[in-house]
């Protein structure tokens, strides 16, 4: 027998080994995606993981959120607010429904932001209303009779979104709407305290990382995954008792959601992603109400907020509202200072004696009239000005 008969196939090279294992876990994961998608699978599977932490929560305004994989949470598909007759829309957002692709000549304003967009007003106890929002003003007095231009404003507020949640709602769903401009109001809720059970998920800064975990989040089989660990943990945290009102406020530094140098990191990562779907960019600050006796006296609400004494958390906010401004002169992008501006003219009047951060009814107007006289300005939507601020230089 010879020794050439019996000789063995020489290996492959480990380079092709590391391909051929490649493309068969890449043809394996495509395959499982392709099932989970026209077959609903992994909810066949694992019906747990789709059940939602937010409906067993404590009623009122949070009957109005959703547990999302990607988000965190959302607004809740036709939830109803509570005492009225208005139905979120099938995105979870106030206003009326609409689709991603612009009908022809349409113009497209999102306006970004937290419960204060969203149009939350706080009137003591448990009473909150839900105003008309400045979304909705500011599309009233975008579509006046002599504007060359149908404008949709679109209320992108969510309950309790920082810049975290923002940027991942922009990355997500907002580049897609095709947007025109994109208004950008947040900064209380990143430095209130971090609560239990908050999932704080900061965003790469590497670009490669960024990619890959943006893919990953686009992916069925990962949203599974990050159900089937979420799921139970906020299913616990929503079953835990209530904490002790009587407990004193809270001492030394306070843990916040998004600490400083991160809200400037996301604000300028907003920024570069607003720009990159072709929209101009309008930052905003978020006024707070005056410390009236109402507001100081309720210690339960400061004891969650997390800060010792309201005087602190209003220095906190006020630094965060100079990284707004700082970041608006940096990049060059448009500012509406609600803050200053709702402070020239009296900020008793613009929120109600119980309510630190959401302005009421008339703030709401207060603030559009702001964004619109802005927009108009600056021509950031052609054709929205009257015949003689266009005659202007």
């Amino acid at each position: 027998m010879s020794t050439a008969a019996t000789e063995r196939p020489s290996p492959l090279p480990i380079w092709k080994r590391l391909l051929y294992s490649a493309i068969v876990l890449a043809t394996l994961l495509t395959s499982l995606e392709l099932l989970t998608r026209w077959t609903g699978a992994d909810r066949l599977l694992f019906p747990h993981a789709f059940e939602d932490p937010y409906e067993k929560g404590k009623g009122g305004w949070w009957s109005l959120l959703s547990y999302d994989p990607v988000l965190d949470w959302r607004g809740r598909a036709f939830a109803r607010l509570p005492g009225t007759d208005e139905l979120l829309n099938e995105r979870g957002f106030r206003g009326s429904d609409f689709r991603d692709q612009k009908p022809p000549g349409l113009r497209r304003v999102v306006c970004m932001g937290d419960s204060a967009t969203f149009g939350l007003v706080h009137h003591g106890g448990f009473q909150f209303t839900y105003t008309p929002t400045y979304s909705s003003e500011l599309q009233r007095l975008l579509n006046t009779h002599d504007a060359r231009q149908e404008v949709h404003v679109v209320n992108a507020g969510i309950i309790g979104y920082s810049t975290t949640e923002g940027l991942r709602l922009l990355k997500h769903e907002v580049r897609y709407w095709h947007p025109d401009v994109i208004t950008l109001r947040y900064g209380i809720n990143d430095h209130l305290k971090k609560s239990v059970g908050y999932l704080q998920d900061f965003e790469p800064h590497s670009a490669i990382l960024r990619w890959s975990e943006d893919s990953l989040f686009d992916l069925y089989i990962f949203q599974l995954f990050v159900r089937l660990k979420n799921v139970p943990l906020l299913a616990a945290v929503a079953a835990l008792p209530a904490p002790d009102d009587t407990a004193p406020p809270a001492e030394g530094p306070v843990e916040v959601r998004v600490p400083l140098p991160d809200f400037e990191y996301n604000l300028r990562r907003l920024v570069v992603e607003c720009r990159a779907t072709g929209a101009k960019v309008v930052l905003m600050t978020a006024p707070l109400a005056p410390l009236v006796l109402e507001i100081t006296s309720d210690r339960k609400k400061l004891r969650a907020l997390g800060y010792p004494t309201y005087e602190d958390l209003v220095a906190e906010h006020r630094r965060y509202e100079d990284v707004v401004r700082a970041v608006a002169a940096d990049l060059s992008v448009d500012l509406v200072d609600s803050s200053r501006e709702l402070a020239a003219r009296g900020l008793e009047q613009f929120f109600t004696r119980y309510d630190l951060a959401h302005p009421n009814g008339d703030g709401h107007v207060a603030i559009a009239q702001d964004l619109a006289a802005l927009i108009r300005s600056k021509q950031l939507i052609p054709d929205t000005a009257p015949d003689d601020a266009r005659a202007t230089p």
